[in-house]
């Protein structure tokens, strides 16, 4: 539990906090940062009770280029969840991010990040190029240019 200037909060993720809470519709990022993120958030509707969780509590953070970060809390603090907004595998509910100035909306704010969670998983469905199909397709390579890519890359392994 953490304490602010609104009281006591929990599961708040915000290791180094912006100061303030910049308007939404006027948020920029800083030209510095490799990370920018302001107001971030996912919720989750469970589909029987239609309960809805928080995963993520508002986050605004900075992380400078060339900066050594280390993103750490307890479980269910939304580690994991920003990593997977931030990557695109998750949409988030409301909030900006933008990687090295480009928004996280944009395929392109990816194209040179690399992601390697602490449990990868891998689809039983889908063969090795298959799979490096989907990862570059993430990426924002175009099926075609994904499926020559996937070949170059495995045949180097």
């Amino acid at each position: 539990m953490s304490q602010d200037a609104a009281g006591p909060t929990t599961n708040r993720v915000a290791l180094r906090p912006v100061d303030g809470r910049p308007e939404l519709q006027n948020a920029r990022p800083d030209p510095s940062s490799a990370v920018c993120i302001r107001g971030l958030t996912k919720c989750y509707r469970n589909p029987w009770t239609q309960h809805v969780s928080r995963g993520l509590e508002p986050l605004d953070l900075d992380i400078h280029r060339g900066e050594v970060f280390g993103y750490l809390g307890p479980n269910g603090a939304g580690k994991t969840t920003t990593l997977k907004i931030l990557t695109g595998l998750l949409k988030p509910t409301s909030g900006q991010a933008w990687l090295r100035g480009l928004s996280i909306e944009s395929v392109e704010s990816r194209r040179s990040m690399g992601f390697l969670p602490e449990q990868p998983y891998f689809y039983d469905y889908l063969n090795g190029v298959e799979y490096l199909e989907f990862v570059a397709q993430l990426s924002g390579l175009l099926a075609q240019d994904a499926h020559k890519v996937s070949k170059r890359w495995l045949g180097r392994v």
